[in-house]
């Protein structure tokens, strides 16, 4: 029994048709960066939000000498709104 024959060119249209040595060296490191920055920006977003919190419960509690029950407190107490808006977590 003897096996199957190969051709000599069996697999040159695969080798030539792979796009990924040329072109991906150069876009992995890019995809990588880019997903790096996407997160960093999202990061800042949170952390400025956290400070709009922070700093409309500081205010709540100079006003009142208590601190908020509830972020509906932030939003409107009295016709006072020490949180502009409700913010969404990233």
């Amino acid at each position: 029994m003897n096996p199957p024959r190969r051709r000599r060119d069996s697999g040159f249209a695969l080798l030539l048709s792979s796009p990924w040595p040329p072109s991906w060296d150069h876009a992995l490191p890019r995809a990588a960066r880019a997903s790096f920055e996407a997160e960093r920006a999202r990061e800042e977003v949170l952390i400025r939000r956290g400070e709009e919190y922070k700093h409309a419960i500081k205010l709540f509690y100079r006003r009142f000498q208590r601190y908020p029950p509830s972020i509906d407190a932030l939003e409107n107490t009295n016709n006072i709104r020490f949180l502009r808006q409700r913010y969404k977590d990233p």
